[in-house]
């Protein structure tokens, strides 16, 4: 995933900040984007992560045990917090410390911001140390926003239902005679495997174009939207102006079925006034169904 990030950024030529979740704050992952520089010497990517709650930290390079920090046990030093507005929710309230520290083998300091967010508290690690606290604390607060669009991309969208398959792959949990995976022969890699992988990529990029089509409705079209959705479905509280995309997802399949079933209803009263009105069969053809029906 951090291979992905720095090509990502090198090709574009634009560094990059990376909010990942704590599944990524590990040492490779830190090390992985400190190896690959821009000709000032910083990374292309620089990661902002949350840490886990047994992490521990040294104020030196030498890491000695008997100076670690475990940095969960800051948060009962309440004198080192000072309260300032939610970057992103500047409704509320919150209390913040930072402090810069040498963490696992990652060469360099990390710093660290930790957070009381009411009830919740969490540490967040930067890459960067002179990326300001309250930064680090909007970029990461602002990655949920990127969670929705993956959510609504595969719950609502689809996106990920695809079902392309090929025999060249071996099946995940296939074991063979010794116990061992059973890794697809070179034989059987070639067009058919890329043109599955193409076939996913090609299904993928069409949900998120389609995503973004509902998305310009709902800002450009979202009185529009509002009335069809309000006659033909209903919410118990409509919390925004701007309807979201399953709204708009709902007006457009109301709008596509209506306009379906007028088609058809013109249809069927067009055949009806013919006088060369065709014989029915009492018979129903075997394995006849209204698709077929409709494209004979």
């Amino acid at each position: 995933m951090v291979t992905l990030m720095i090509i990502a950024a090198s090709s574009q030529g634009i560094p990059l900040y990376a909010c990942i979740d704590a599944f990524f704050s590990t040492s490779p992952a830190f090390t992985q984007a400190t190896l690959h520089l821009m000709a000032d010497g910083t990374p292309w990517v620089h990661i902002i992560t949350r840490a886990k709650k047994n992490y521990v930290a040294y104020p030196t390079e030498n890491k000695r045990k008997t100076d670690k920090i475990k940095l969960w046990d800051l948060f009962e030093q309440t004198n080192l917090f000072q309260s300032v507005a939610h970057p992103v929710h500047n409704e509320r309230e919150i209390l913040y410390h930072f402090i810069d520290l040498y963490w696992g083998n990652v060469i360099g300091l990390i710093r660290f911001v930790l957070v009381i967010d009411g009830n919740s508290r969490l540490v967040l690690m930067c890459s960067d140390i002179k990326l300001a606290p309250l930064d680090v604390l909007k970029c990461y607060a602002l990655r949920s926003k990127i969670e929705m669009n993956f959510f609504t991309l595969k719950h609502i969208i689809g996106g990920f239902c695809y079902r392309f398959w090929t025999s060249c792959w071996h099946v995940a949990g296939k074991k063979g005679a010794n116990g061992l995976v059973v890794p697809a022969s070179d034989s059987e890699r070639g067009e058919k495997g890329l043109g599955t992988l193409m076939a996913i990529e090609r299904f993928v990029n069409l949900a998120i174009i389609a995503q973004g089509i509902l998305q310009y409705l709902a800002i450009t079209r979202a009185e529009i939207i509002w009335q069809i959705h309000t006659a033909t479905s209903w919410l118990r509280t409509y919390s925004s102006d701007i309807p979201s995309i399953e709204v708009v997802q709902r007006a457009l399949q109301a709008e596509a079925l209506f306009n379906s079933k007028m088609t058809c209803s013109a249809w069927i009263k067009s055949l009806l006034k013919r006088d060369d009105k065709p014989k029915i069969s009492t018979k129903v053809p075997k394995n006849d169904t209204l698709e077929v029906a409709f494209l004979s």
